[in-house]
């Protein structure tokens, strides 16, 4: 067939009246009646344009099955269905639905990402997701289901931290699969806790999540000496108090026949805190010049950082003891009126020395023992009486957290 090259000018389409019953494939014509434009398939003829412009889907333009695209409004485009008779340039009320498809993959086979603003639907999770370039990230629906829920990344996707128990707080935890957790609150304050220790010796353990330890410990006291006439005897020295390195002295003896009283405890210290040594025990009296009308009396013990001595004995009774861990001396012994020239009153025993320290980071455990009370006293002589006993010390471990 020849091909001509050229013109076409003032052409029309074939104007019918009614569509013709000639359908060869590709004729177009244009019916007059119904002012629309139509080409054959072959078997019918179909709509191409109408003659108000609007783009139509379907076999007839007032058809309800159709979809007609209509300019509702200025800069707005609407599917409207083929039967909708709303003018251009106003929005249609009725709308028809059109609906599509997302591509579909689990979470498995998600494609690589590179390729922006595609849509695409995790089957696996039930969520939109888009392709920003460089990842894939989640957009809908949300992975939450209960009131309170919480959405987190992982490190790779957004996924529901469920709501957590009343008064239960949010912590970071890299070990669990969301890096949080929730935990019971901590309590806002918490008081502090203590042990005492009154006697022997063992291990302090420090409680859990204690943040420094106080300590208050105080050595035994010395027990007084005797009274009388000739030769009393002195009493005993006192027994240090430890804990790990911390050493409160015990307090010294009485001295007997006029001696002095006990020097008060010295400590082994270092750190931060407050290091104190016993007092010391007030010395026996010396009577001179024959009879004395009634008898003497013994010095008082050493009193410590808690008090607590032992008061002298009266006339011809024994010294008192020091008042239970309190680490005071024991008093002296008196003596009674016998008509000789020279009489003793028993001296006081010292008193343990006093440790106040501050543990900060303390360890697990610490050794410790109690300087135990001095029960052997200074014997008294003719006309006298025994000392008093020293007191026990004591730890005491105040606990903070």
């Amino acid at each position: 067939m020849p091909k001509f090259y050229s013109e076409l000018q003032n052409a029309a389409l074939e104007n019918l009246s009614s569509d013709p019953a000639n359908v060869p494939a590709g004729r177009i014509i244009r019916n007059t009646t119904d002012g629309k434009v139509k080409i054959s398939n072959g078997t019918a003829y179909k709509n191409v344009i109408l003659n108000d412009g609007n783009a139509i889907i379907g076999t007839s333009g007032t058809a309800a099955s159709n979809v007609r695209l209509h300019r509702g409004a200025a800069e707005v485009l609407q599917f409207v269905p083929g039967s909708d008779a709303t003018a251009e340039g106003t929005l249609a009320t009725t709308l028809a639905q059109t609906s599509s498809q997302v591509e579909n993959y689990d979470t498995g086979s998600l494609p690589t990402a590179g390729n922006a603003g595609r849509l695409l639907f995790d089957s696996t999770t039930t969520q939109l997701k888009l392709d920003n370039g460089s990842a894939i990230k989640v957009i809908g629906p949300s992975p939450t289901t209960t009131k309170g829920d919480l959405i987190v990344n992982n490190g790779s996707a957004d996924i529901r931290l469920a709501v957590g128990t009343n008064t239960n707080i949010l912590t970071a935890d890299s070990a669990e699969t969301s890096g949080l957790k929730w935990i019971a609150a901590p309590s806002l304050v918490t008081l502090p806790t203590q042990q005492k220790f009154t006697t022997g010796s063992g291990t302090y353990t420090t409680p859990a999540n204690c943040r420094y330890i106080k300590i208050r410990m105080i050595g035994g006291g010395g027990s007084g000496a005797g009274g009388g006439i000739p030769a009393p005897t002195s009493g005993t020295a006192g027994n240090a108090t430890t804990f790990d390195t911390l050493s409160a002295g015990g307090g010294s003896a009485g001295n007997a026949s006029g001696g002095s009283g006990g020097a008060g405890g010295t400590n082994t210290f270092s750190g931060v805190g407050l290091s104190l040594q016993g007092g010391m025990g007030a010395p026996g009296p010396v009577y001179l010049g024959g009879s004395i009308n009634g008898g003497g009396g013994g010095g008082n013990g050493g009193s410590g950082f808690f008090g607590g001595a032992g008061a002298g004995g009266h006339i011809s009774n024994v010294g008192q003891n020091a008042a239970a861990n309190s680490g005071g001396g024991g008093g002296g012994g008196g003596h009674s009126s016998s008509g000789v020239s020279i009489m003793y009153g028993g001296s006081g025993g010292g008193s343990g020395g006093y440790i106040e320290a501050l543990i900060n980071g303390p360890s697990a455990t610490y050794s410790y023992a109690v300087g135990a009370a001095q029960t052997t006293v200074g014997s008294g002589t003719t006309a006298g009486a025994n000392g008093g006993q020293g007191a026990a010390g004591i730890i005491i471990v105040e606990e903070y957290y």
